[in-house]
């Protein structure tokens, strides 16, 4: 199970920076997975179309097969 941390934390500083983001246009699209406390996952899409949720999805899964590359590399030395 995840660990949990009272807020204020690192989540909470990251989705406040988000929400100004939003606030001031600078972000027109979201989706959010959240892991919860019982270990239960939650994703949500707002601002985002069909193809836009594609291209972060996309992008998201190449940022992890990049992570994962490096760690293979790191690990491999």
């Amino acid at each position: 199970m995840a660990e949990v941390i009272a807020f204020p934390n690192e989540i909470a500083a990251q989705l406040e920076t988000l929400a100004d983001r939003a606030r001031n246009a600078e972000i027109t699209g979201v989706i959010v997975g959240v892991i919860r406390s019982d270990g239960r996952i939650e994703t949500i899409s707002i601002g985002a179309n069909l193809y836009e949720r594609g291209t972060m999805i996309t992008a998201l899964q190449d940022a992890r097969t990049v992570a994962l590359i490096d760690e293979i590399i790191i690990e491999g030395e």
